[in-house]
């Protein structure tokens, strides 16, 4: 995974499940590196995690984007919804 990334798409968690055909996923830490990962039901690895997350807590507003790093590998990152950088000035 690059540290630069181009985001291409961002699913609803719900929408990810379908987009990789899996009926739940789950959020596994790895023992290893202690960084999280994101499994389908059969313990497949689907999607990263962002480095920003480092406590399962902290994952409050969960998407996951379809994102392609600057060496060109494409791959799914869950992380907290954003504005993309904007704030928001009036909602309804």
């Amino acid at each position: 995974m690059s540290d630069q990334a181009t985001f291409v798409e961002t699913f609803t968690v719900q929408q990810f499940k379908q987009e990789v055909g899996t009926s739940k996923i789950e959020l596994i830490k790895s023992p290893k590196t202690g960084k999280y990962f994101i499994a389908d039901a059969a313990g497949n690895s689907v999607a990263a995690v962002s480095k920003k997350i480092s406590k399962a807590s902290e994952l409050t507003d969960p998407v996951v984007s379809q994102v392609i790093g600057d060496d060109g590998e494409e791959f799914y990152l869950m992380h907290n919804k954003g504005t993309g950088g904007n704030a928001s000035e009036r909602s309804w």
